[in-house]
């Protein structure tokens, strides 16, 4: 037995380095403006940010697997853009990281689809898919509709006839394959549901043939959203919705709807 009056001292080991994209696996950014990426990290040590350019087959492809980027042949690859940061963090302290996300020679990244890599300490790594684009793309769904809605970002300008195409992501749920993509060459598996062209005002409507023997609506579908620009990248996904859903406004949603259902009305207050 230890007696009065007895002092013990000890130091606990550091928490564990952890690094995470605060934006999510995916993000758009505007090509016009600085490309910052933000990061939230917790003893992360030096951090090296490596960059790889993708086509538009296998960025489509990667957004159906997103939990799964840091196992991806892209990601194991010799980077095409390499940059290293020394973050001020305090020890075991969660801290914000921003970085700029720029070419050696400080001009901006040509717009198109990247994948990067964010890696420090130990076992402290994450990945996002990047798209630089000249274009806003906005698209939304009814049950057997979709509206898109192309602008350009420098002048705010409607993009007329610009080609689109419209795809499913979820396996499960998939409509019936219309045609291949735009572009045939991309790797992309997905079934293409949809095509079209924007009008004067920028704006397509889309017609996409529902399954009768699903109840499901293109919400179910996560559908995607492509056009062919020159010298862009121009693509668009119904589940990019951070900040805009309707639970971010307190809004109950439901995608889908039963075919039958039952309202029940009474004459006594309900307590």
């Amino acid at each position: 037995l230890l007696g009065p009056p007895f002092h013990l001292h000890f130091v606990t080991a550091p928490l564990p380095p952890q690094l995470s994209f605060v934006t999510g696996s995916v993000a758009a950014y505007d090509w016009y403006r600085p490309i910052m990426l933000s990061l939230q990290a917790i003893n992360p040590g030096p951090i090296t940010y490596r960059v790889n350019r993708l086509d538009r087959g296998t960025f489509i492809n990667a957004l159906s697997d997103v939990y799964n980027l840091g196992n991806s042949l892209t990601a194991r690859q010799s980077p095409w853009l390499q940059l290293t940061q020394v973050p001020n963090a305090p020890l075991n302290k969660t801290v914000p990281v921003r970085m700029r996300l720029t070419l050696a020679n400080g001009r901006p990244l040509p717009v198109g689809y990247y994948l990067v890599a964010a890696v420090g300490a130990g076992q402290a790594a994450d990945y996002q898919l990047l798209l630089v684009t000249r274009t806003n793309l906005t698209i939304k769904v009814s049950r057997d509709q979709a509206l898109l809605w192309a602008t350009d970002l420098a002048t705010g300008a409607p993009v007329a006839g610009l080609p689109l195409q419209v795809m499913a992501t979820n396996a499960n749920v998939r409509p019936p394959r219309m045609g291949v993509p735009l572009g045939g060459s991309d790797p992309s598996t997905l079934p293409v549901v949809g095509v079209g062209r924007t009008s004067s005002q920028g704006t397509a409507m889309i017609a996409v043939p529902a399954n009768p023997r699903q109840p499901y609506t293109l919400a179910d579908y996560a559908l995607l959203a492509t056009g062919v620009r020159a010298s862009d990248a121009v693509l668009a996904s119904i589940n990019w919705g951070n900040g805009i859903s309707p639970a971010d406004f307190g809004l109950a949603y439901a995608s889908s709807q039963p075919r039958i259902r039952m309202n029940l009305a009474t004459d006594r207050p309900l307590y």
